[in-house]
This record gives C-alpha cells, sequence and structure tokens, in this order.
C-alpha cells in the first residue's frame, strides 16, 4: 500500500478526488493539475485554481513547493521549512457588503470544531513568492488596490496563523508594486 501511495498516479488520483469533493461542497471549481509528494517531508502542487461563485478566478497558482518536517503527520505539531509559490494571482472583490470569497471562509468556520483541542500547530520557517500578484477590488466602498512583486522571500521568525501575528526576520523584495486608488463607490450613503 506505501508504494502505491508514492506514484505518481495514486497521487494525482487521490488529490483529484479531494477537489471534485471540494468543488461539490463549495460549490464552485477546485482544482489541481498535478501532485507530487515525496514522503515524507516534500509537496509539490502544480496548477492550483479556485474560482469564486460567479466562475471567476479567486486564486491561481502554477507551483506551491512544501517542504516539511520528517513524519510530519505522526507530530502534533510540525514546521514548514520552506513554502515556495510561483506564479500566482488571488484575485478578491466585491459588489456587495460580502466579498467573493466569503463563502470558503463560512464553510470552514461552519465545519466540525468537535476536535479543537486536538488542533495541529505549524511553524513557519521560509516563504518564497515568486511573480506574485494580489488585487482587491472593492467596489462596495470604492476601494482599488493592487499588489505584486517579482520575488518576495520572507524568514519567519514568529507566526500564530490563529491570531494574525507575524514576526518577520530577513525580507527581501524584487520590483514590487502598490497601486491603490478610489473608484465609484456602489454601497449607499447613509
Amino acid at each position: 500500500m506505501l508504494i502505491l501511495l508514492n506514484t505518481n498516479y495514486v497521487q494525482n488520483y487521490i488529490a483529484h478526488k479531494i477537489t471534485a469533493s471540494l468543488s461539490k461542497k463549495l460549490g464552485t471549481q477546485v482544482s489541481i493539475k498535478n501532485v507530487s509528494i515525496s514522503p515524507f517531508n516534500k509537496i509539490n502542487i502544480e496548477g492550483i485554481l479556485i474560482k469564486d461563485q460567479k466562475a471567476d478566478t479567486l486564486l491561481f497558482a502554477n507551483l506551491c513547493k512544501i517542504r516539511i518536517t520528517d513524519w510530519f503527520f505522526l507530530q502534533k505539531n510540525a514546521t514548514l521549512n520552506y513554502i515556495g509559490i510561483e506564479d500566482a494571482v488571488v484575485k478578491i472583490n466585491r459588489k456587495t457588503n460580502t466579498w467573493n470569497y466569503a463563502f470558503i471562509t463560512n464553510y470552514f468556520n461552519n465545519s466540525d470544531t468537535s476536535n479543537k483541542g486536538n488542533k495541529k500547530h505549524y511553524e513557519i520557517k521560509k516563504i518564497d513568492l515568486k511573480s506574485v500578484r494580489f488585487e482587491q477590488n472593492d467596489q462596495w466602498t470604492g476601494n482599488y488596490m493592487s499588489a505584486s512583486a517579482v520575488s518576495i522571500v520572507a524568514d519567519c521568525k514568529k507566526m500564530n496563523i490563529a491570531t494574525g501575528f507575524i514576526k518577520l526576520g530577513n525580507v527581501g523584495l524584487d520590483q514590487p508594486s502598490f497601486v491603490m486608488k478610489v473608484i465609484p463607490a456602489l454601497q449607499p450613503k447613509n
């Protein structure tokens, strides 16, 4: 069985079953082109696509590389030694008071919480982003923001996902770009 799990065919079969199930539960397209897992600490995921409920791209990443603690699945806490993301775009938007990603946060917030005390905690050591772009088009309040970079490399000193606290060490930026502008707002004035 372990030998089968190490084959690219079986890994991709499982990944496609998981994304099909997630697509059905979220009511939108979630897909992965290819997965490669090397026991027991290396994961490469190619062609990650998540669409919003209007079939617009919410997230696309050409490649995501994760290097994690050896035998991470046997440990309560694991260290993500490296997270690399290449050729990625995240597009969030809203025309009402609800963001286009709200259905995802609602799904995960409403999931079974009976194992709250057994949650795993992950520590992240290094983040390496190449050719990434983030767009926030808030037509409701009349704000548009876009941020991109050829490369962002950050050493994480401390990160708490639950509280949103991040303490960074060295951060390297290559050709960062940031645009912010006011656009016509759809929100009715009080």
